[in-house]
C-alpha cells in the first residue's frame, strides 16, 4: 500500500502478500469481505475484486472496531458500486 495512501489507523501488513478487507457501499451497505493485494488498495483508484469488477476504492478506514465477526479485517472500503 502506497504510504501517502495509508490513513493514520491503519494497521501496517506490508509484509502480507494480501490482506482481508471489508466491503462497503456509499450507503454503509455491508457488500462481504474480499482478500487483496494491500498494494492495489489506494484512495480514488479501481481495485480489482474476485468477481472481475473494479470499482473505485472511495474510502479506506481502520476497521478494527468493527471487525468481531471476522478479526482477520484489516481495514473496510467504501467502493463506487453502479
Amino acid at each position: 500500500m502506497d504510504a501517502a495512501a495509508r490513513r493514520a489507523g491503519d494497521v501496517a501488513r506490508d509484509d502480507l502478500a494480501v490482506a482481508r478487507y471489508r466491503l462497503l457501499d456509499t450507503a454503509s451497505s455491508d457488500l462481504g469481505t474480499a482478500e487483496l493485494d494491500p498494494d492495489d488498495v489506494v484512495e480514488d483508484a479501481p481495485v480489482r475484486l474476485p468477481d472481475g469488477t473494479s470499482p473505485i476504492v472511495l474510502e479506506i478506514y481502520d476497521d478494527i472496531e468493527g471487525n468481531d465477526d471476522d478479526p482477520e479485517v484489516i481495514a473496510a472500503l467504501v467502493l463506487d458500486i453502479d
